[in-house]
């Protein structure tokens, strides 16, 4: 499996609908994997394809590659990262040093003496800066940059027409969310994400590419949604646990004070929602992983909904519980098998974890280097 940078350029705004029924539609601030691949599927439907032939099994069959989230950035050749919900700046002057802002911290090592201990670290949430509250830090962000991502949202506004004078109707105004397909400063707005995928699914998905246009999201029958879609070979994740663990450590001692249980460890963060079941098939946010000797020593974890549309079917896919964007999870090893450790979590970010990954659920990012950094 190779992988690969998928990038996006919007050429016309945007919008994928947070819920189904409301009368101000709001958008999600991404392109859900989700979305991406019923677009792709659509292209080659809509093209002339069936959904009998190979070149659709291929890419969206039972054993299709998984469709990435595509997260906001400002370069088509950046990447961002979601920012996990340990993450917490100054309540007064929040963001990244790079953003003018008063810096962001993580607060992974204090929630894990707590859980140790129950010992708490007060003086953490102060800020360093300014002496004010520190609060959680949502979002996204670029690790080559250090700024914070996010897309330009505005509101499109409109009137209903009477279909009898064809005149503005009265009383009918309603208005729609949606992304800008170029941000503040005038330059396009992109979307990027990575996708792992053998080389028969890589031509696939190239001459799928070179059918036509291709269309996302909502309200594309007012020519929301069109974008370009590029796809480039990139560096595959390489998880090596011992390298994390080592400044982890450090880090956990300067900032709590106390040392860490003898053992390796790592962090496990979840950049897109994750459907966790228990094996009678019920909603779980318990996170287990198939390998021996691992102990969960901290979490930061909170659940969401997530929604679909079936195209296919014309009706609403089921709402499936789910452990949110940003979930962080803390292990210690206390094995000897560390190489093997490293290539098992290896494996799990590229595959993800539970159900409909295909869709983009489940991807996780391993060892952040986020979580043991003084100040960023």
């Amino acid at each position: 499996m190779t992988c690969y940078r998928l990038s996006s350029r919007l050429v016309s705004p945007f919008m994928v609908q947070r819920s189904r029924q409301t009368f101000t539609p709001q958008t999600v601030d991404y392109l859900t994997g989700s979305t991406l691949r019923g677009a792709l599927a659509g292209l080659y439907l809509r093209t002339g394809g069936r959904a009998e032939d190979p070149g659709f099994q291929t890419l969206f069959g039972p054993h299709g590659p998984n469709f990435p989230d595509l997260l906001p950035v400002s370069d088509a050749g950046s990447e961002a990262q979601v920012l996990p919900l340990t993450a917490a700046s100054c309540k007064r002057f929040p963001g990244f040093l790079a953003d003018q802002g008063h810096g962001v911290r993580d607060s992974l090592a204090v929630t894990a003496l707590n859980r140790e201990t129950g010992q708490g670290v007060p003086e953490f949430w102060k800020c360093p800066v300014c002496g004010h509250t520190c609060v959680p830090f949502p979002g996204y962000h670029s690790p080559d940059t250090g700024h914070k991502e996010q897309p330009t949202v505005v509101l499109q506004r409109h009137t209903g027409i009477d279909r009898a004078t064809g005149t503005v109707a009265q009383s009918i105004f309603y208005a729609s969310q949606v992304i800008r397909e170029e941000d503040q400063s005038g330059s396009p707005q992109y979307f990027t994400g990575r996708m792992y995928a053998d080389q028969e699914q890589y031509q696939a998905l190239q001459e799928l590419l070179a059918r036509g246009p291709l269309f996302a999201g909502a309200d594309r029958v007012r020519g929301l949604g069109e974008m370009e879609l590029s796809v480039q070979e990139c560096e595959p994740v390489d998880v090596d646990a011992e390298a994390w663990s080592r400044p982890w450590r450090s880090y956990y001692t300067k900032t709590t004070g106390q040392e860490l249980a003898p053992g390796t460890y790592f962090s496990l963060t979840l950049t897109s929602p994750a459907v966790l079941v228990d094996r009678f098939l019920r909603p779980s946010a318990k996170l287990n992983l198939d390998f021996p000797d691992l102990t969960l020593v901290g979490k930061v974890a909170k659940m969401t909904t997530v929604q679909g549309w079936q195209a296919a079917w014309g009706l609403p896919k089921p709402d499936d519980m789910a452990l949110a964007a940003g979930s962080v999870f803390l292990f210690r090893y206390q094995g000897q098998d560390v190489s093997g450790l490293s290539a098992y979590l290896t494996q799990v970010a590229r595959d993800g974890l539970g159900l409909r990954r295909q869709e983009g659920l489940g991807a996780v990012s391993i060892c952040d280097p986020v979580h043991h950094k003084e100040g960023i």
